[in-house]
């Protein structure tokens, strides 16, 4: 989890109002509950009168938990990749979120992080190896094939 606040108008008086933000991650959807009734009761609670906190959720992504059939689709992508020559392609949990989550919440087969490969993502350093391109795209469409 990360968070980050702001507030006040000068350093040593009372802030008109302050806000904060937090980046909740989870792997456990059970866990879900259990973080957001402790923030719940963080926001609810003042330390000064007359002061009062609101909690707004803008957005949320769920995270991607390995279903059997899910890893049968793996292990479909992995047999397809290494007929391409990626022999070394393991599955990694990488703590993001994704669109992915939405599927794999409702029962979906899901697999992420299919596409070429790259790295130092959200940053201006991100980049992406050229040369994955063509070996990733062919894995996945002979994935597909073998359906």
């Amino acid at each position: 989890m990360s968070a980050s606040s702001r507030g006040g108008q000068s350093v040593n008086t009372t802030a008109p109002s302050a806000e904060g933000q937090i980046d909740l991650r989870y792997v456990d959807p059970a866990d879900r509950a259990r973080i957001m009734g402790a923030i719940e009761k963080i926001v609810a609670t003042s330390y000064v009168p007359g002061t009062s906190g609101t909690l707004t959720i803008k957005g949320e992504f769920v995270p991607v938990v390995q279903s059997a059939e899910s890893k049968a689709l793996f292990e479909n992508y992995q047999a397809a990749a290494r007929q391409v020559g990626l022999t070394t392609l393991q599955g990694e949990f990488s703590g993001g979120c994704a669109d992915s989550g939405f599927t794999a919440a409702v029962g979906t087969p899901t697999i992420c992080g299919l596409g070429p490969v790259g790295g130092l993502a959200h940053t201006p350093e991100e980049y992406l190896e050229i040369d994955s391109i063509v070996p990733r795209a062919q894995a996945l469409a002979l994935a597909i094939l073998r359906g």
